[in-house]
């Protein structure tokens, strides 16, 4: 077949992309559709969007800032230039940001059904793939988590590149590669985490040249691929660095076992799904939650290795799940925390099991002759398909808000450390100070740990009491003596009791533990100022900006004792940044309106004031410089007012 006849082939209609588009859009909204109604969760959201200047209408500084930070340990420059575009078109609604993930969730379904159409050549076939992998259940997380936009959006860089790369192959036009490698050099841009697309690449050559003498120009082709990956691996393992917890080789194979069954079993019957998995039991071979897995996984891999004698597909669609899977095998320890599975981490390995399963139907159809079985089959997959999206439209409900979230969480694996503290803390800033403390202390009773200890204790120090929760930081200490928390929270103990140089010594210890708290650099900075220690409390505030620049308290306070330094001009960026990152804030916004009036933009110190009132009606402060700013001028006068001046003004003429 020569390149013309090769790319004949291949070809869809205008007609066919639009009703592929068409068809997946509406299978998304249909499904996922309800996201569009949420806002941001803190789960995550805080500080990867709404809280991150990076993730802001675009600008220079904004742009900047996405290219030159991590997230904090992922590097995802074009996934935070898309939140800026969500943020040019509705600000911080979190609609814009939802339509926005449906958008790209549906074109990666277009995206799935064109990939199988390439290699099979079944146009309903694929469809019916694309379809799949829009509505499936344990897509939700990907799909309706706004925090889930890399997963997403670097998936849809890699499934264009496959395709493109496909064309390439079929046709041998060098600018279908040349497109291909820019596609995968963004997909890195968006999640690090599709680096393994040069094996598999190599993988669809194998399948593709299965009657074609090997040469060595696919090999040669993918060569810049791989390199690009191994930049990025390097750019990974920095942000990495930091917050991936130490693990074993055996506790990360067997971790690698085990998840990677859990995906297979949700892919077929998607029940029970949730956004956390933890794990609290040792990690070895002994126990029946590894080798159970360990034994699946081998006998699977028996099955497709004999498979090879009769086809090449469930081999190499195996090993394209494993390697796209294989980059989130090293994610399940974080912290003190671990976790055997995350449903987005299925999001792209999910799209070889369906082509697997699309060669499967397509055998299978060919296969069936008689009419009425061909119809039974086809009612059995429509029922199936509707059963997946109702899962997938309850899963939906579950991510309105972080109480609803964690609560649910709770109710399938009430173990979950992060899940507990996570909805102690909602309780918290709902004023819930029974209900914090009632969730942490259900934990307790199941096991014991630092975040519960610190949890209570805090809500004790809250409350007064202040012995009661020095005994409480006291056990955390026992219970993890490096842990960085237990001293944070001692330190602030302290401070109540006025005893600062005890509290500088805490925080000291906090840093000492994890050079990365941002919350004990600017705590032991405000001790500082407080002691008249100007210059120390700048180094600490500088170093919190510096390991946090989103964090709003630390570019305040720096801004307050650079001014109080007489660094006038060195200390306005921060509070531009911290007005950027919370206009409702009183305090900031007030004092962005001084000095920018100070520097003669007037309006945009006006502008400023008037959405702090259109926040906080009744903030005086607000009115009284807004009054100075912007004298009430005289009200217009009514149509009756006016008649009746002029008649006084003609009366005095007559007279």
């Amino acid at each position: 077949m020569n390149s013309r006849q090769a790319n004949d082939a291949i070809t869809v209609s205008w007609q066919e992309i639009g009703i592929t588009l068409g068809l997946m859009l509406a299978a998304a909204f249909i499904v996922f559709g309800a996201a569009v109604g949420f806002g941001f969760l803190d789960f995550d959201d805080s500080y990867l969007i709404y809280g991150n200047l990076a993730a802001r209408g675009p600008s220079l500084s904004h742009i900047v800032q996405a290219f030159t930070t991590f997230d904090p340990e992922l590097y995802i420059p074009v996934t935070l230039l898309s939140y800026q575009f969500d943020y040019l078109l509705g600000g911080l609604s979190g609609g814009t940001h939802h339509f926005t993930n449906l958008v790209l969730h549906a074109l990666n379904g277009a995206l799935v059904s064109y990939l199988v159409f390439l290699l099979l050549g079944r146009k309903r076939i694929a469809l019916g793939c694309g379809l799949l992998f829009v509505i499936h259940p344990i897509n939700t997380e990907a799909a309706v988590w706004l925090s889930g936009r890399k997963d997403v959006l670097s998936s849809f860089f890699y499934l264009a590149t496959m395709c493109l790369y496909l064309r390439y192959l079929y046709a041998g036009n060098r600018r279908l590669w040349a497109a291909a490698l820019g596609l995968f050099a963004l997909g890195l841009l968006a999640k690090v985490s599709i680096l393994t697309l040069p094996v598999a690449v190599l993988l669809l050559e194998v399948l593709m040249r299965e009657r074609k003498e090997w040469t060595l120009r696919p090999v040669l082709d993918t060569v810049p691929f791989f390199a690009l990956s191994g930049v990025f691996a390097v750019i990974a393992a920095l942000g990495k660095e930091r917050v991936i917890g130490s693990s074993t080789l055996t506790e990360t194979l067997l971790m690698a076992a085990k998840s990677t069954v859990f995906y297979l079993e949700k892919l077929i019957i998607p029940t029970n799904l949730s956004p956390i998995y933890p794990y609290l039991k040792a990690i070895t071979i002994s126990s029946p939650d590894f080798y159970v897995p360990v034994i699946i996984i081998a006998t699977l891999g028996v099955i497709a290795f004999l498979s090879l004698r009769k086809t090449k597909w469930i081999a190499i669609c195996s090993l394209l799940f494993l390697t796209t899977l294989a980059p989130s095998f090293l994610n399940f320890h974080k912290g003190t925390m671990v976790f055997f599975a995350v449903d987005r981490y299925a999001y792209l390995p999910m799209v070889w099991l369906v082509l697997l399963l699309a060669v499967s139907f397509s055998e299978l159809t060919d296969r069936m002759h008689k009419k009425t079985v061909r119809q039974l089959f086809a009612v059995s997959l429509g029922f199936i398909a509707a059963t997946f999206a109702a899962i997938s439209m309850n899963q939906t409900k579950l991510w309105v808000n972080d109480e609803t979230l964690f609560s649910y969480v709770l109710t399938l694996h009430p173990g979950s450390v992060s899940a507990r503290t996570s909805l102690a803390a909602v309780y918290r800033n709902q004023g819930r100070g029974v209900d914090e403390i009632e969730v942490l202390e259900e934990g307790l009773k199941i096991q014991k740990n630092v975040a519960y200890y610190t949890g209570i204790g805090s809500a004790a120090a809250r409350q007064g009491k202040l012995d009661e929760a020095e005994t409480l930081y006291g056990q955390a200490r026992i219970l993890d003596p490096t842990n960085p928390e237990p001293f944070f929270f001692l330190g602030s103990l302290e401070e109540q009791r006025s005893n600062a140089e005890k509290a500088v010594g805490y925080y000291k210890e906090a840093i000492r533990f994890d050079e990365s708290y941002v919350a004990a650099y600017n705590n032991l900075g405000a001790v500082y100022q407080d002691q008249g220690k100007m210059p120390e409390a700048e180094d600490m505030f500088r170093m919190a900006v510096e390991w946090n620049p989103n964090f709003m308290e630390g570019l305040y306070n720096l801004f307050q004792i650079l001014e109080m330094q007489k660094k006038r001009d060195e200390a306005f960026p921060y509070l531009v940044k911290a007005y950027e990152l919370n206009p409702e804030n009183s305090d900031i916004t007030i004092g962005y309106a001084y000095r920018m009036n100070e520097r003669g933009k007037k309006s945009e110190a006006i502008k400023a004031l008037r959405y702090l009132l259109s926040v906080e009606p009744n903030n005086s402060a607000a009115k009284r410089y807004l009054q100075q700013l912007q004298p009430a001028s005289p009200e217009p006068e009514t149509t009756d007012a006016a008649e009746r001046r002029t008649q006084r003004l003609q009366d005095r003429e007559n007279l």
